[in-house]
């Protein structure tokens, strides 16, 4: 089910694996963009309770000193606080968005979900849904 489209990504929501997806195909991006877009995708989630999350940055270029302090300081702790278990990152294909993709998870201290970093879309696919998901009862 498509949940979100503009120019920069598309969010979809896999039900049958708990899944948000996101793909990104933007060679520049403002941080407004970025944060439109993010919120979206934080709000799919938080509304289906989305264990997993494939992010996918293949086409995505240099991402915005901003953007990288606010996904830190701002997302991050929201994407903990979150039902998220699992997120599979396909690295862009700009050597620069892969260094700050790989900085914001490393700075993220994350002990609450897994992220893996995967050289294309299929294998980061095959890998999250062959992943054990906990549900939690309230």
């Amino acid at each position: 089910m498509q949940y979100f489209k503009d120019d920069s990504a598309v969010i979809t929501y896999d039900e049958s694996f708990d899944m948000a997806l996101i793909i990104w195909d933007v060679k520049f991006i403002t941080h407004a963009q970025y944060q439109k877009v993010n919120t979206a995708l934080l709000q799919l989630i938080l509304e289906r309770n989305c264990t997993r999350l494939v992010c996918d940055t293949t086409n995505m270029g240099v991402l915005p000193m901003e953007s990288q302090q606010w996904t830190k300081d701002e997302l991050s702790p929201m994407y903990i606080q979150s039902s998220l278990q699992f997120t599979a990152i396909v690295t862009s294909k700009d050597v620069f968005n892969k260094v700050a993709m790989n900085n914001i998870v490393r700075k993220s201290n994350n002990t609450h979900y897994n992220s893996i970093f995967f050289a294309n879309y299929p294998e980061a696919l095959t890998w999250i849904k062959k992943q054990e998901v906990t549900k939690i009862v309230m």
